[in-house]
């Protein structure tokens, strides 16, 4: 399999576009409005992300992890958090 690399611009379109799919387009750009004006600490994030976990909790999320239950999950999840 070959891999190219996107240009940043072709990176930030398909970004977008998953973005707007999962919450739609008002929130997606309220999202980047809040990151570009706030900022985003994503060392922050990230050291929080798995924080309580463990590698044998961290393991049973991996194992048991499915892509489309997880993004449909995500954006049924956004997307109540409006009403």
């Amino acid at each position: 399999m070959k891999h190219t690399t996107e240009t940043d611009n072709e990176l930030t379109v398909k970004c977008m576009n998953v973005l707007m799919d999962a919450v739609g387009p008002v929130d997606a750009e309220r999202f980047v409005s809040i990151v570009a004006n706030e900022g985003f600490d994503y060392t922050e994030w990230q050291r929080n992300l798995f924080a309580g976990d463990t590698v044998d909790t961290l393991f049973e999320k991996v194992k048991n992890f499915q892509p489309d239950v997880a993004f449909e999950t995500a954006a049924i999840s956004c997307s109540s958090d409006r009403k």
